[in-house]
């Protein structure tokens, strides 16, 4: 792809019109302020970088005294974020806050840019006094293509300090931020398929004894893979929430039928009646029989 035409034509007031093959990405992601939902952060670009290193440059403990991005565009560098590393590779795009102290080593050719920029109104703190990451650490970023333009463009406008180009860097921002939070709602969105799938097959087998392994195979992902996305989304692991699903059918079956305790541990799946009996006092409060009489 050519990289050479700016996105904006200097000292005119339009985007030049995109070649066929852009246009599908684009029209997914508008342009204008009005329909882009990162201008509700309002944000405002401060400095972008372009950085071309070889070995053995490193970059010192610096400490973020705004937000920005940081796209990788060749090499593998490891990012120390609040000393954890973080290994990078093309493609992936960084997030960074107020007060995070990074510093970057190289092995071999890298290229990257960085965007800072400000955020108002600045966002809320989260459970732990600090403010929540909107696009987490690092992003595998899908269009990957476009959002090196975007960059690359940022870039060019900003060291070219032509016509209107503040508002036109701000343009490009809101652009990568709102292709980021697609791509996060449509993560959410397959995280919550998953979890879905997982929960109907539950449903469908409550005689039976579903072990993790069994759950993934059905879904397609790893066991844990599945568990790590289910806790995320339902604050249980699988195995608990499959028990709880069970209990609630038992509590059905101890109202509406006369089928004694055993009876019931043994239609769930459960061959031993006193650790079906444990685990329904554990969850309901009451044993099997104290239930049953007292309902």
């Amino acid at each position: 792809m050519d990289y050479r035409e700016p996105i904006f034509s200097v000292g005119r007031q339009e985007m030049r019109k995109p070649p066929p093959n852009e246009y599908m990405i684009m029209k997914h992601h508008p342009w204008r302020r009005e329909t882009c939902m990162a201008h509700l952060w309002n944000p405002e670009v401060k400095g972008i970088i372009h950085r071309v290193a070889e070995p053995p440059w490193r970059l010192n403990r610096f400490v973020y005294g705004s937000h920005a991005f940081c796209y990788i565009v060749e090499g593998g560098p490891t990012f120390t974020l609040n000393q954890a590393d973080h290994p990078a590779q093309a493609g992936a795009l960084f997030s960074f806050m107020p007060g995070d102290a990074l510093e970057i080593g190289i092995r071999e050719h890298t290229e990257f840019f960085t965007i800072h920029f400000s955020l108002e109104p600045s966002l809320e703190p989260g459970e732990n006094g600090r403010q929540e990451r909107p696009f987490g650490i690092q992003t595998a970023v899908v269009q990957t293509p476009f959002m090196r333009r975007c960059f690359q463009d940022a870039w060019r406008l900003w060291s070219a300090k032509g016509v209107g180009y503040e508002w036109k860097c701000k343009i490009l921002l809101m652009q990568i931020m709102d292709m980021l939070m697609d791509q996060t709602r449509a993560k959410a969105a397959r995280k919550l398929l998953l979890v879905d799938q997982a929960i109907s097959c539950m449903n469908r087998h409550t005689s039976a004894k579903l072990t993790l392994d069994q759950l993934g195979s059905h879904t397609g992902v790893s066991p844990s893979y599945l568990s790590r996305v289910f806790h995320e989304l339902t604050g249980m692991s699988p195995i608990a929430y499959f028990n709880r699903i069970k209990m609630d059918e038992a509590k059905e079956l101890l109202l509406s039928t006369h089928l004694t305790v055993k009876e019931v541990a043994h239609k769930l799946g459960f061959a031993d009646e006193f650790y079906f009996s444990r685990l329904f006092k554990h969850t309901v409060g009451a044993a099997p029989s104290e239930y049953r009489g007292r309902e």
